[in-house]
């Protein structure tokens, strides 16, 4: 279960390495408590292991710094994590994506379809 994409069936392996701050799986142990729930941005970057994250998706909130680094960077922007990719694929329209050899056109029912 998570509120950033629906609820799904995974492997347990695979469960094993999603975020447990993010989501929250019936068959695996109890998740550890994040110690990052703080309400404000604010608050929530004075702590050194916190990051505010905000999405068009999900509200905004605060993640553990190191679950937010596998967050997926077109969805969620967290304010302490620099950016890395720049970003080079800006095409709109699927066809104009893909003739650029390293993007690619991505859909999902979170947020609208792009490159």
């Amino acid at each position: 279960k998570s509120g950033a994409v629906p609820s799904s069936c995974y492997e347990t392996d695979d469960a094993k390495s999603l975020p447990p701050s993010i989501f929250q799986c019936d068959k695996l142990s109890a998740s550890v408590e994040s110690s990052c729930s703080a309400s404000s941005k604010s608050s929530c970057d004075a702590m050194s292991s916190c990051t505010w994250c905000e999405s068009g998706a999900v509200p905004s909130s605060c993640y553990e710094t190191t679950d937010a680094k596998s967050l997926p960077p077109s969805i969620f922007a967290c304010d302490k994590l620099s950016k890395t990719v720049e970003a080079s694929c800006s095409a709109s329209s699927q066809s104009s994506c893909d003739s650029v050899s390293s993007c690619t056109w991505c859909k999902s029912g979170a947020v609208p379809s792009s490159c």
